[in-house]
């Protein structure tokens, strides 16, 4: 039996959050999980909600271009204090409406 994937995925754009989940679950198996934060703290609130319980996210989508007082880079850095997750993957996912932060001027 294949082991069952728990991907949290962290977007502050509702649009984009939806696109993203509805994709993954294109690739992913009826018994498969993906958590989902709309914010930094959120997002560490749904890791710590799953603590002690089997299914933990084990994989990492993160924005880190996003408003609010926790953002996608304090996440990552949260996550790789956290012992139990030093080996998962977490993939970086982040777009901008800010020419300026496109063409890195």
């Amino acid at each position: 039996m294949a082991a069952k994937a728990c991907i949290l995925l962290l977007e502050d754009n509702p649009t984009e959050l939806k696109t993203f989940e509805m994709k993954a679950k294109k690739y992913l198996g009826p018994g498969d999980i993906i958590f989902t934060a709309m914010g930094g703290q959120q997002a560490i609130d749904v890791i710590r909600s799953t603590e002690g319980k089997p299914d933990r996210p084990c994989i990492f989508i993160l924005d880190l271009n996003m408003p609010g007082e926790v953002k996608g880079f304090d996440v990552l850095r949260w996550i790789r204090l956290q012992i139990e997750f030093t080996c998962c993957p977490v993939i970086i996912l982040t777009t901008s409406d800010d020419p300026l932060i496109v063409t890195g001027k």
